[in-house]
């Protein structure tokens, strides 16, 4: 779930938000997927096998604003503090997502936007 601090300045409608990096790219998964997929290897005859939890799809940090900015109805002004910039930050981060579609048959994931809405609404 991307970053509930970004959801609060866009619900109170802040003009202006501090972040880092916004070229870096993390995968974030909608609780409803978690919690299908979950149930999928709790009803699979599979047993004692690790599985990562992930949709092996990532979203930069742009893009997340990129989108919050259509949802919210306004471009929020983004400042570049470099005290969030990580030194040596891992530009791409997600998991391998083989082995739980082998297992679930899994072909879609709730798309970024879908859960971007859901949170700004409640």
């Amino acid at each position: 779930m991307p970053d509930p601090i970004i959801k609060k300045h866009y619900k109170e409608k802040q003009r202006s938000i501090e972040l880092g990096n916004l070229h870096v790219s993390r995968e974030f998964n909608d609780i409803r997927d978690v919690v299908s997929w979950y149930i999928g290897l709790l009803e699979s005859s599979t047993k004692s096998t690790i599985v990562n939890l992930c949709s092996g799809k990532t979203v930069s940090l742009l893009e997340i604003i990129e989108l919050m900015n259509d949802i919210a109805g306004y471009a929020i002004n983004v400042k570049i503090n470099p005290s969030f910039v990580r030194e040596n930050e891992i530009k791409t981060l997600f998991g391998s997502v083989q082995k739980l579609c082998d297992l679930l048959h899994i072909r879609e994931h709730i798309a970024i936007k879908n859960t971007l809405e859901m949170m700004f609404k409640h």
